[in-house]
């Protein structure tokens, strides 16, 4: 499987959900195939972000300890940290740390990619509906 973003789902759904009216029957046969593949991807995605929250749960644990002076001396040794940090302040030193805002930002991307992948299972969904009423309303143009 290629290597999934936001990008490349986008380019995916560009290709799965234009409708070939003229073969309706092998389109109506695809729709548990492309709900199968939509649901592997939303599956992957919601074990990501799960795993990205998981790490930032431990991110904030450990720039709580930090910035609260409460981190094993080694971590001061390597990233020295020389101020006192009220405890009422500390949820904005660690809300404007580089390691937190890159793991909110991971969590948001991928929170996106659900959302953009739960619109597609929607779509493919309705797809049946939407195919039948193609379908009722040849037979209306039709004069049946």
């Amino acid at each position: 499987m290629a290597i999934l973003n936001l990008e490349r789902l986008q380019e995916q759904w560009a290709e799965d959900a234009p409708l070939d009216e003229n073969d309706l029957v092998n389109q109506a046969l695809a729709v548990p195939g492309l709900h199968q593949r939509w649901m592997t991807y939303h599956s992957t995605f919601k074990l990501m972000l799960s795993d990205a929250q998981v790490n930032m749960n431990r991110i904030i644990k450990e720039k709580y300890e930090y910035y609260a002076g409460k981190a094993p001396a080694k971590v001061y040794a390597e990233k020295p940290f020389d101020h006192k940090v009220l405890k009422g302040d500390l949820d904005k030193y660690v809300y404007a740390d580089d390691d937190w805002c890159k793991a909110k930002q991971k969590i948001d991307y991928l929170e996106t990619c659900l959302y953009f992948i739960e619109g597609v299972l929607r779509q493919i969904s309705n797809r049946g509906y939407t195919i039948k009423n193609v379908i009722d309303l040849r037979k209306f143009e039709a004069g049946y």
